[in-house]
C-alpha cells in the first residue's frame, strides 16, 4: 500500500532523525526513547541518499522493524515526499537498552527498495 500524504497535528511532538539510505557519508542520528513511551510522539525521518534529500516514489510504502519481530507501518509522508512519519507504539518501547531498528522503503510489489539502520536507545 503506497504512502499517503500526512501532516502531523500542531500539537504533535515530533522526534526528528536523519536517515541515510546509503552507508557512506552522512551518518543517521541515534534516537532516544523512554521505556513505556508511546502515543504522544511521532518519529519524523528525513530521508537522504548520498547526503542529498531523497524523494520517495509515490507508489512506495514504508515500515519500521524493531526488536526483530515488531513491524510498524508508516503514518504517511510529507508533501515533498522526503519525510516519513511513524507512530511510537507500546511494543516498540517495552524493552530497555540499545537496539537497532530498520527503516525500509518497499516498492509497489512490496519488495525492499531501500533500507537504513537506526540506533534506538530506550532508557527508564
Amino acid at each position: 500500500m503506497s504512502l499517503s500524504s500526512y501532516t502531523p497535528s500542531n500539537d504533535a511532538l515530533l522526534l526528528s532523525c536523519n536517515v541515510n539510505l546509503v552507508s557512506r557519508g552522512m551518518k543517521s542520528n541515534a534516537l532516544h526513547l523512554t521505556l513505556g513511551e508511546h502515543g504522544y510522539r511521532i518519529l519524523d525521518f528525513a530521508l537522504y541518499l548520498y547526503d542529498k534529500p531523497y524523494t520517495v516514489p509515490e507508489e512506495y510504502s514504508a515500515e519500521l522493524r524493531i526488536h526483530k519481530d515488531i513491524v510498524v507501518q508508516a503514518l504517511g509522508i510529507n508533501q515533498s515526499n522526503t519525510h516519513v512519519y511513524f507512530p511510537i507504539t507500546e511494543d516498540m518501547t517495552k524493552k530497555k537498552g540499545k537496539t537497532w531498528a530498520v527503516v525500509s522503503l518497499l516498492n509497489a510489489e512490496d519488495k525492499v527498495a531501500a533500507t537504513s539502520n537506526i540506533l534506538i536507545n530506550i532508557t527508564s
